[in-house]
């Protein structure tokens, strides 16, 4: 056989073999040609293919998103590592200003000083990280009103895998998280209101 099995490509990607069956079923990964029983064979090129799929999925891309991005016929891979590489240094910033603003609120409830909203919502600037989660959630997936987000903002401390994976990041951090989607949905029923 000339290629790799869909087993083959599962465990290289450490995915599994349903996930293979979605992508080809989409048309977002159809392997290059199938073995003389009818199975599925995957070429390199439809290896660098999935790992482009796999990495745009670690930046919260939807699969049609991703499918759009990578129809560009005249996009080449130097093209996508470049997109990949401003995508994930864009997100590392956001995420060391959002540490570097637990950092300071935590600091100051350690001197036994509340930050008000305004202070609190400092490190957002123009753009409002909550809002943008909304509107995201919004954009790719089903319609997230207020009340949706913040019954989505008790699940980071109502639900232990949560709080734990972020208040391993940070302690505390599900906390904030849950009070800035909370602060932003106030902020945004008041302006609507």
């Amino acid at each position: 056989m000339d290629g790799y099995t869909v087993g083959e490509v599962a465990r290289l990607a450490r995915i599994s073999v349903r996930t293979l069956h979605h992508y080809d079923g989409i048309g977002l990964l159809t392997p290059s040609a199938r073995s003389a029983g009818g199975y599925r064979l995957y070429s390199e090129t439809d290896l660098d293919r999935l790992r482009r799929v796999l990495f745009y999925r670690e930046l919260e891309f939807g699969l049609d998103q991703i499918a759009e991005i990578l129809s560009d016929a005249a996009t080449g891979t130097d093209d996508h590592l470049r997109r990949q590489h401003r995508l994930l240094r864009d997100r590392r910033a956001r995420d060391e200003a959002l540490l570097r603003a637990i950092e300071k609120e935590m600091e100051a409830r350690a001197m036994g000083i509340s930050l008000t909203p305004e202070e609190q919502f400092e490190i957002f600037g123009t753009e409002n990280l909550a809002e943008a989660h909304r509107q995201h959630i919004s954009r790719w997936f089903y319609d997230c009103d207020y009340e949706m987000h913040c019954g989505l903002a008790d699940i980071y401390v109502s639900d232990p895998r949560f709080t734990a994976a972020y208040d391993d990041i940070e302690p505390g951090f599900s906390q904030y998280v849950h009070d800035a989607i909370y602060a932003n949905a106030e902020r945004g029923q008041a302006k609507s209101g």
